[in-house]
């Protein structure tokens, strides 16, 4: 029986950072995240896997950095699991988690009746793990010895290291401090993806809340999606409604700028739960190039069942980070000095640059074009 092996290449320690996992047709990575300890500290992280092959099973040694650990069940084992979204009907993947004795976390995973994966890309494996210990800047999460496997056991592909970066970030706004508090949670998107983005406008809460109003600021470049009939694409949570519910949602921008909700009850009942999304607002990020920004709550009110009892926030800033995984597909057109007509190119801390050609101009360096990173060699 021929043997087939994909060896896609090997990253030293020292260029470990510029690790792409868009380069390779079957690689398995950790999806980039940013993250405000003060709303939480218990985190996922959503290990992915992109796949041209229809892949059967898979491998890898997951490192954490110092200071994260993984979360644990009430059996003493590491909170992973499988995306049901991923795996075939009737199912008979096992997942496989153990730490190792140099602090790697191992996941093997395969099916007994030689069922693959349902998709070519995404989440693949979610695990929780503690961030309380991190240092805010960024950190590395590196995934090792990765082998994904086919059908035929005997074909399979190999990346010997993949690093991805966890972000922990320090703002002057800690929804912490707040018994009674709405924000948006932060979060990192990929404009590849799609650019309609779902919002998740949170609330944690102490008293019981009946009802609340606020105005939301976007940023620039960011912009509400519309409905059919015009009007501000925004939800309430129906996890966090009562039973037989009676809650209204209204929903207008202002002259200047802002989004005002406004959201009661008509037989003062509370919203159940104490913490998570209460809203979805769907926003467009098409014109957004990488980088974080500032989602701005000002004017927050939250009422209880008691309309004179409330309890009010100047202002709660989080963000929403755009992170495009790296991409090289106008690279070579760019290094053979092909010409550009496009001139929408921008550095990597955002300036535009205006060029016709775009290999005689740019200097040699790395750009953002049409939501990707290019690299010009010349």
């Amino acid at each position: 029986m021929l043997t087939v092996c994909c060896l896609l290449f090997h990253v030293s320690a020292a260029k470990a950072e510029t690790t792409n996992p868009t380069a390779y047709d079957n690689v398995i990575y950790v999806a980039q995240a940013s993250v405000n300890p003060t709303n939480r500290t218990e985190v996922e992280l959503s290990v992915c896997m992109n796949n041209t092959a229809k892949i059967r099973g898979f491998q890898f040694d997951l490192y954490l950095p110092d200071g994260m650990t993984a979360v644990k069940t009430s059996k003493g084992k590491v909170a992973a699991s499988l995306n049901a979204a991923r795996l075939p009907e009737d199912d008979e993947h096992t997942l496989t988690v153990a730490e190792q004795s140099d602090g790697a976390i191992r996941f093997l995973c395969a099916s007994q009746y030689e069922e693959t994966f349902t998709g070519t890309s995404g989440k693949i494996v979610t695990v929780k793990v503690n961030i309380e210990g991190l240092a805010v800047g960024k950190h590395p999460m590196t995934l090792k010895a990765i082998k994904l496997s086919e059908n035929d056991i005997s074909k399979f592909y190999e990346v010997d290291e993949i690093v991805t970066w966890f972000t922990v970030r320090s703002g002057s706004t800690d929804t912490g401090t707040y018994s009674n508090v709405i924000y948006v949670n932060p979060a990192t998107v990929d404009p590849k993806d799609g650019t309609e983005v779902g919002l998740s406008i949170c609330m944690d809460n102490t008293a019981k809340i009946r009802g609340f109003q606020f105005d939301l600021y976007l940023p620039d470049g960011m912009t509400s999606m519309k409905t059919t009939k015009g009007k501000v694409a925004a939800t309430l949570n129906a996890a966090r409604l009562p039973e037989d519910d009676e809650h209204t949602l209204t929903v207008a921008e202002l002259n200047d700028g802002a989004i005002r909700f406004l959201c009661a009850s008509q037989y003062d009942e509370a919203f159940t739960g104490t913490t998570g999304k209460i809203i979805t607002l769907k926003v467009n990020i098409e014109g957004l190039i990488d980088g974080e920004y500032p989602i701005t709550l000002k004017a927050i009110k939250l009422s209880e069942t008691d309309i004179s009892k409330f309890y009010e926030v100047d202002e709660v800033v989080t963000t929403l980070t755009i992170s495009t995984t790296t991409g090289i597909s106008d690279a070579t057109r760019l290094n053979n000095k092909e010409k550009i007509t496009n001139d929408k190119w921008f550095t990597l801390d955002g300036r535009r640059i205006s060029v016709s050609s775009a290999s005689s101009v740019l200097p040699k360096g790395v750009y953002i074009h049409q939501g990707k990173k290019v690299v010009v060699k010349n």
